[in-house]
């Protein structure tokens, strides 16, 4: 997956960060969440949201999207098991406007095995 380029030229603003970003088991994996500010005349809501998956240890390259576990408009996302590792991980979730642009930084979330 990739990430369609931000139209700047239409509008700058950013979204607001994911908030109360969590973890709980599932059959399959472990169920990421979070909660989004959106209103539909608000061209900073959040229209959708990047979810990546990084090693416990070492850079968090967000512009490499082999590091994109998930791209989607629901505010939760099932982290399979292979992903987490022996090891653990980081995911990050970041918040996307309707011009496509990203959230700045995105909210961490550690993962332990």
């Amino acid at each position: 997956p990739a990430l369609i380029p931000a139209y700047t030229n239409l509008h700058k603003g950013r979204p607001k960060e994911v908030k109360n970003l969590g973890a709980i088991p599932a059959a399959d994996g472990i169920k990421i969440h979070w909660d989004a500010y959106s209103k539909p005349d608000d061209p900073e809501s959040a229209r959708y949201f990047v979810v990546y998956c990084f090693p416990a240890k070492g850079s968090m390259d967000k512009n490499n999207p082999a590091n994109i576990l998930a791209i989607t408009s629901d505010q939760s996302v099932t982290l399979p098991f292979n992903r987490v590792g022996d090891k653990g991980c980081r995911v990050v979730v970041t918040a996307v406007d309707r011009f496509h642009n990203e959230t700045k930084k995105g909210v961490t979330l550690r993962i332990e095995p």
